[in-house]
């Protein structure tokens, strides 16, 4: 097992965040307020490959019950930074807020993974099959252990679920759990090599090394062609620990089907979709 410590962070920001209060009406009862949720926000960067750095943004709540390791899709890239004594998300912005607001409130610990310092245009399906993956991962998991000394969870949406199906089948760590929402399992000939090696995506792994809690989440819309909701019943099969857990509804989209406005990322059902997912956590 390689030792990680996050003492050697290079970089550690710490604010605090309130999240507001819930609106309330005249004749509420004031002692039927919920009080604002406090969340530690720090933006951590760990050394985890020779002349490689991993950022990560941890956002902790007062009182976690788990740590949750989060892997955007897309090319991975959040393109965390600090100025002038403040965190700054280049992409991924929404999602990032969303994913503090809607569910780290929820009580649980959430690392907000960007790309490795070795690919800042992003990361691509093949890298997220790749030893150098696996160890960034292992490095963030160790981090965690270490900082919350909670158990850790992985999940993925879209190609991010490459990254958590693969960092749960190969590092050399205790990973307690993981999510895969909108599993990618479909690559198209267009995505190069990862065709090649992969051509169903995640159902081509080695799921039988799975053994942990793994919460299948989809779409029944979904229209993205690397994510079929025809193709669940297969990765449920294949994961033998695992639920699938259908959502439906939300807005009209607004982009393309991979999009982040549509139902491939849950568009209009985003607190419900992550509230299904933290419930999901605490009840293991």
């Amino acid at each position: 097992m390689r030792s990680i410590n996050c003492k050697i962070s290079i970089f550690v920001l710490t604010s605090i965040i309130l999240v507001p209060l819930f609106l309330t009406g005249c004749a509420t009862d004031p002692s039927s307020k919920k009080p604002a949720e406090s969340l530690s926000t720090e933006l951590i960067e760990i050394k985890t490959r020779p002349s490689v750095t991993q950022k990560f943004i941890l956002i902790t709540p007062t009182h976690p019950a788990a740590s949750v390791i989060f892997f955007k899709g897309g090319k991975g890239l959040f393109e965390l930074k600090s100025f002038s004594g403040k965190i700054s998300v280049g992409q991924g912005k929404k999602f990032f807020d969303m994913l503090k607001r809607d569910f780290a409130t929820k009580g649980l610990a959430v690392a907000v993974v960007d790309a490795p310092s070795d690919k800042s245009n992003g990361i691509d399906p093949f890298f997220r099959r790749s030893k150098e993956h696996a160890q960034d991962i292992e490095a963030i998991v160790s981090c965690l252990v270490e900082k919350t000394k909670l158990p850790v969870w992985l999940f993925g949406h879209s190609f991010g679920t490459l990254s958590a199906s693969h960092g749960v089948i190969h590092t050399q760590v205790e990973i307690d759990g993981l999510v895969l929402a909108s599993p990618a399992t479909r690559m198209i000939k267009d995505w190069g090599k990862i065709f090649d090696s992969n051509p169903n995506g995640i159902i081509d792994m080695d799921l039988g090394k799975i053994r942990v809690p793994t919460l299948l989440v989809y779409h029944k819309d979904d229209k993205c062609i690397g994510s079929p909701p025809s193709n669940i019943p297969r990765l449920k099969e294949a994961i033998e620990d695992s639920k699938a857990m259908e959502l439906t509804g939300g807005k009209t989209p607004k982009s393309k089907p991979c999009g982040p406005l549509a139902a491939h990322s849950f568009f209009g059902i985003e607190k419900q979709f992550f509230l299904t997912i933290a419930e999901f956590i605490k009840s293991q």
